[in-house]
């Protein structure tokens, strides 16, 4: 299927009318999940089975809220390679949880206060608790991806949170650099956010044991994935009444995509990011009318990922159909496709 045979635009206005009122989570099981997987994804808690007090602390502060997109993601490839739900339960959990575990580390990190609005987990508690409870939860997710009985899979989750913490690190490097380019940024991006998405978008195919070429394609996607929703935050920074702290990473020495943008419309403004940086002191060196121009410039990136997610899609499809008789698997990428619509379109 190409890209021009699936035109999603008419789609996506009703998303916008209906999260006004409705569960952005619900939406997207209704529209992306079939009823079985549906079913059983309204019926996982994601929470932990509480032994101690501190699971009961991360089920009311940090496992209880989101909109589950890894998760929704897991069960949406489960219903593509014919996987049990069991196995689609174990991997959006996994999936759930290591992002989970991950944000109780960067709160403490970041020496954050508030997430989207709640209480951060280590605001709720405190610091040592929260590394204690990230801790706890990858712990946890280990445990259950074994059951599952694949070290291929094993194998790849660890990778996966190796390669998260190694864009954290390298983020963390980039620190009041003003030299930094698309290729460091978003390759910092493919890995801190990535990665996840990569890993749960192809656990099944790994499941399967699907070919290589398929399972890379997939973390490839994944990546993009990541790198979008990187993109969707850094636009925030600039947005004066958004869900962050205006222009947030600027004031914490950190060149993102959005910034990369504007300098790249107006290259006279390089001294402006490059005295804030000096000076350790944040001051604002745009103006609006010059955000609004450069957001074309941040689009054309998002387009340029979007066309290549497409592009894997089309070789995924040949991949699958070849062998989709053999063990029951679909070729059918039309939710994959709609997934990249919503991301691009920033709708989750």
């Amino acid at each position: 299927m190409q890209i021009s045979e699936l035109d999603l635009s008419n789609n996506l206005l009703p998303f916008k009318k209906f999260t006004k009122s409705n569960s952005v989570t619900e939406i997207l099981c209704q529209r992306l999940l079939s009823n079985s997987s549906a079913k059983a994804f309204r019926e996982e808690s994601f929470l932990l089975n509480p032994s101690q007090t501190l699971d009961h602390e991360l089920n009311q502060i940090t496992l209880g809220s989101g909109k589950r997109f890894r998760a929704i993601l897991a069960f949406v490839m489960g219903d593509l390679f014919n996987e049990s739900l069991e196995t689609s339960r174990i991997i959006a959990r996994a999936a759930e949880q290591v992002h989970a575990a991950f944000l109780c580390h960067d709160d403490v990190i970041d020496e954050a206060d508030e997430r989207r609005a709640r209480p951060t987990f280590n605001k709720a508690t405190h610091n040592r608790r929260a590394i204690l409870a990230g801790d706890t939860l990858l712990a946890t997710v280990m445990m259950d991806v074994a059951s599952l009985n694949n070290t291929e899979l094993i194998g790849s989750l660890s990778k996966c949170i190796r390669d998260t913490v190694s864009g954290e690190i390298d983020q963390d490097y980039g620190r009041w650099r003003d030299d930094l380019g698309w290729l460091e940024i978003e390759s910092i991006a493919a890995r801190k956010t990535g990665a996840l998405f990569g890993w749960t978008a192809s656990a099944h195919a790994r499941m399967k044991q699907a070919p290589a070429p398929i399972i890379i394609a997939l973390e490839r996607i994944g990546a993009r994935m990541g790198i979008l929703f990187q993109m969707a935050d850094d636009r925030l920074d600039f947005h004066a009444r958004g869900e962050k702290q205006f222009a947030k990473d600027l004031r914490e020495g950190l060149t993102n995509s959005a910034t990369l943008a504007l300098l790249e419309q107006n290259p006279d403004l390089k001294m402006g990011l490059i005295a804030n940086f000096q000076q350790r002191q944040f001051f604002r060196f745009w103006t609006e009318e010059q955000w609004k121009n450069a957001q074309a410039v941040h689009d054309s990136r998002i387009n340029i990922h979007r066309q290549s997610m497409f592009q894997d899609l089309d070789f995924l499809e040949i991949q699958l159909s070849q062998i989709n008789q053999k063990n029951g698997v679909s070729a059918d990428t039309r939710k994959l496709r709609e997934i990249i619509e919503l991301v691009t379109h920033r709708e989750i």
